[in-house]
């Protein structure tokens, strides 16, 4: 989110470049310490538009929300486990340490591995892509 090198401001308009320029994104989802909100917003779906695998620090077991949502998340490539984990507080520190284990993989690695996903990835694409807000949310409540 934001605009400009160096600056930030998650109210103006994602900038699909800072997606261009990198591999992952790691991902501060709204309301991870708050107990049964699983509220999945723009800084979740954003990367994935942009065809960006993530790492998500979420609610408790908001990854396996998004994917009864039909999303695919990246546990073949990294360790999710950190998902069920219902301390929050834990739950960080487990995003952290899979975070600090894919720093550690060099650009090869990283290629391997985007070569690997690239099935998943464009899956999530074409879900957001497709997503028919009439059909999934407008009769949800109506």
């Amino acid at each position: 989110a934001g605009y400009g090198e160096g600056f930030f401001n998650a109210d103006l308009p994602f900038q699909p470049v800072h997606y261009k320029n990198s591999f992952i994104s790691v991902v501060m989802a709204a309301f991870p310490f708050i107990e049964n909100a699983c509220h999945l917003h723009s800084s979740t779906f954003n990367p994935i538009y942009c065809g960006h695998p993530i790492i998500q620090f979420g609610p408790h077991q908001s990854l396996r929300e998004m994917r009864e949502r039909g999303f695919k998340t990246f546990g073949k490539w990294w360790d999710e486990s950190y998902d069920d984990e219902p301390n929050s507080w834990v739950r960080l520190e487990k995003v952290m340490d899979v975070v600090l284990e894919v720093s550690k993989l060099s650009q090869k690695e990283f290629l391997k591995i985007y070569i690997d996903m690239k099935e998943v990835l464009q899956h999530n694409v074409d879900l957001i892509s497709n997503y028919d807000i009439k059909n999934d949310l407008y009769d949800r409540l109506f």
